[in-house]
């Protein structure tokens, strides 16, 4: 049951008599009939914030709730966002008998700042819009491909998390931010090239030793960044939810 927290209070009502009783009355029909069944549902708002404020049952609650999967938000998974562009791309290829085979870094790189509110599904739009005003012959996907209304809003609010950013570390001590951006800096890297250390390296500029010195120094598995390529998603898409 997807976005659970829609539901009216006399729907709620209706469910929790069904976990409880475990029967169901058919439409038309006169009798209880027994089921045996498992609740999966899916919510964008806290149900236990809502269900102090009265817009959810809180016994309703406690039946669904047994065992809980909190899926972050997209802006704090950016390393999820590669492996989702290439799926994206694979199936908008099939859809719109496009021939896309790489997402240049320059669009990668923006997908990578931008702070999605929209969250996976606005992913998908973007790539969708974009991947619409491509020629059918062009193989590799960018920003130039961005309709002018999404690469506004794209670009804008990253000049936006920059200043955000600038005013939340003006006050951290000179080593904490050095360590901070240079995390981050690897981190893309990796992101961008699909966690191949050898090619992160020569993006960075230094050898490979010295990237596994950084990489060890600051914590950073390289192997979780690794991605497919849009060719292997098209053979074993992923589940998105």
């Amino acid at each position: 049951m997807d976005e659970i927290n829609s539901l009216t209070i006399p729907l709620q009502a209706k469910l929790l008599r069904l976990l409880q009783d475990k029967t169901v009355r058919r439409l038309g029909d006169n009798k209880e009939r027994k089921i045996s069944c498992r609740i999966i549902s899916a919510t964008n708002q806290d149900l236990f914030i809502m269900a102090r404020n009265g817009s959810f049952r809180e016994d309703l609650l406690y039946r669904l709730t047994p065992v809980i999967l909190d899926i972050p938000p997209l802006r704090e998974r950016a390393e999820d966002i590669p492996m989702l562009a290439k799926e994206f791309v694979s199936r908008f290829n099939e859809q719109l008998s496009m021939n896309i085979k790489l997402i240049a870094q320059d669009l990668l790189q923006l997908f990578l700042s931008y702070h999605w509110p929209g969250n996976v599904r606005e992913l998908e739009h973007v790539i969708e819009s974009a991947m619409s005003m491509t020629e059918s012959t062009e193989t590799i996907l960018s920003n130039e491909h961005l309709p002018r209304l999404l690469k506004k809003r794209l670009i804008g609010d990253q000049e936006t998390t920059c200043l955000s950013n600038i005013e939340a570390t003006s006050n951290k001590p000179l080593p904490e931010l050095v360590r901070q951006y240079e995390k981050q800096t690897i981190e893309n890297a990796l992101i961008l090239n699909s966690g191949n250390v050898s090619q992160c390296a020569i993006q960075l500029g230094i050898t490979r030793q010295n990237l596994h010195y950084h990489l060890r120094r600051l914590g950073i598995n390289s192997v979780f960044y690794k991605a497919q390529s849009i060719s292997d998603t098209t053979s074993s898409p992923q589940k998105q939810n």
